[in-house]
């Protein structure tokens, strides 16, 4: 009974689903809810299925957004000067050169801290 039942599920399954047109993702969890001889055979399927989106009208979201009016911005030359200047730190490049170290240049700095002989341990 339960291959008969097996094979009942995998032909009925594939036709409920086409016959009512679900989107059905991956395998169903199949139910067995009746299965005796001489009675009907009943199982129950859940299955996970493709959702439906309901897209608004674009040429009314285009109408709406043609119609509102355009606010203006404006920004101050400092604001401009600012933004450009933080734009520049934060895309340098650091570039090794061999010379004297001058008014805004960036210094790296290795030495050894002694104190009465000793080396002196920590950052």
């Amino acid at each position: 009974m339960e291959r008969a039942a097996d094979l009942a599920v995998r032909k009925t399954y594939v036709s409920a689903i086409t016959k009512n047109k679900i989107e059905a993702l991956g395998r169903p969890e199949i139910q067995v809810l009746k299965i005796a001889a001489g009675n009907p055979f009943e199982f129950k399927a859940k299955v996970a299925v493709m959702p439906q989106i309901m897209l608004p009208d674009w040429k009314e979201i285009a109408k709406e957004a043609g119609s509102k009016k355009q606010t203006e911005f404006k920004a101050e030359e400092k604001e401009i000067s600012d933004a450009i200047k933080w734009l520049q730190k934060s895309r340098t490049k650091y570039v090794t050169v061999n010379r004297q170290a001058q008014t805004g240049d960036r210094v790296e700095i290795d030495f050894t801290a002694k104190k009465d002989g000793q080396i002196i341990e920590g950052d």
